[in-house]
């Protein structure tokens, strides 16, 4: 796993008191848009921590703060244009509305990491004691027909017939949300005063085997208990989320383990947490934060990215440390990437696991065994 600088401490300031549990992000200083509106992020690769401007180290250092105290925050809607966000949800809304039957006629895949394909409606309860009345559809990198995946979170995609006009803006939104993701990564590394490279090297070939679901959750059922999704942490290096105006979304913060409600705009909102990886390279200063969904009052869509270092990149478990002194360390009821048990530090249920290995066979072996006591939406 690549040094990361140590993370550096809150000054306590009256301004940073003030600040709300989840803050807002303008990525703005980091991102480039071509002559068409795409966003690019090249150019970070070869940024220097010298040649940063004060906006963009600003930007870092607001980030930095924000993964040290909740784990999370929301991003200014302008690295998204209007138009995009309501076609997604237009097109997400059309494909849920087939009639079940064409939604299930579609082929799905569930091998390990690997997810493509339609998630049908109750499918997927990450606990047994809730029911979680949602419906789903994941996909990936287009990955080319003529060329054999590399590993096993690799592969082609699953893309419905009943819905031709789903893939274009779909892929799309991959593409711009992989540029978002390297944005952050890039703000994390100049908050922690170094210079982009290295932590998108990290993340190399990460796109590859990262993974988006859309998800429509809809209204709890009278007779069981629901949530529309149950608490738990993401395993990855980061997640993106673009939801709708609906709302229900929330984070557990602090000691007493309130939840609060991610702040929701009539329209849509972008919203970025941290995960397990993330916690894990930077020794559990960042936090990578239970979370949550509320069945809502009516149906609500959200746009949900995994996004994974490479495949590669070593998980040491050595470096796991209890929760007593890392507020990233979350309880094995909520599906952490390192479910340690404390005296043996050995990744439980998953028989064989060592203190080191690459992230892309955790995330496997997770999945397989969440698979089997039906899979959360990690």
């Amino acid at each position: 796993m690549a040094a990361v600088a140590e993370v550096p401490k809150g000054t306590g300031s009256e301004a940073e008191a003030e600040e709300p549990v989840i803050m807002q992000v303008d990525l703005s200083a980091l991102l480039e848009r071509d002559l068409d509106g795409k966003v690019s992020t090249v150019h970070l690769d070869s940024l220097a921590l010298s040649e940063a401007t004060a906006a963009q180290l600003a930007v870092g250092q607001r980030v930095v703060a924000s993964l040290q105290k909740a784990g999370c925050f929301t991003l200014a809607a302008n690295c998204i244009q209007d138009r995009e966000a309501r076609e997604l949800f237009t097109e997400a809304g059309a494909y849920f509305d087939l009639p079940e039957p064409q939604k299930r006629a579609g082929r799905a895949v569930a091998r390990g990491g690997f997810i493509r394909g339609y998630v049908a409606y109750g499918q997927e309860s990450g606990r047994k004691e809730y029911f979680e009345p949602k419906e789903g559809f994941s996909y990936g990198y287009e990955w080319p027909d003529d060329q054999p995946p590399q590993n096993a979170l690799q592969g082609c995609n699953i893309w419905p017939a009943e819905a031709p006009g789903l893939r274009p803006g779909l892929t799309r939104h991959f593409d711009w949300s992989v540029s978002i993701m390297r944005a952050v990564v890039a703000a994390i590394a100049l908050g922690l005063g170094q210079a982009p490279r290295d932590l998108l090297e990290v993340c190399a070939g990460g796109d590859t085997i990262s993974l988006m679901r859309l998800f429509r959750y809809h209204p709890a059922e009278a007779d069981r208990a629901c949530l529309g999704s149950s608490p738990h942490t993401d395993w990855g290096f980061l997640t993106l989320i673009l939801q709708d105006g609906t709302g229900g979304l929330q984070f557990q913060h602090g000691s007493e383990g309130r939840w609060y409600d991610v702040p929701a705009r009539e329209d849509y909102s972008l919203v970025v947490n941290g995960g397990d990886f993330l916690a894990l390279l930077t020794g559990g200063a960042f936090v990578s934060p239970v979370h949550r969904v509320q069945c809502p009052p009516v149906s609500r869509l959200s746009f949900v990215f995994f996004y994974y270092p490479g495949y590669e990149s070593e998980v040491d478990g050595r470096q796991w440390r209890p929760s007593k002194d890392a507020p990233a360390a979350a309880a094995s009821t909520h599906n952490t990437l390192l479910d340690v048990d404390s005296g043996t530090r050995q990744v439980s249920g998953l028989a064989g696991m060592t203190s080191l290995r690459q992230f892309g066979d955790y995330i496997n072996a997770k999945w397989q065994g969440v698979q089997r006591a039906s899979p959360n939406d990690a």
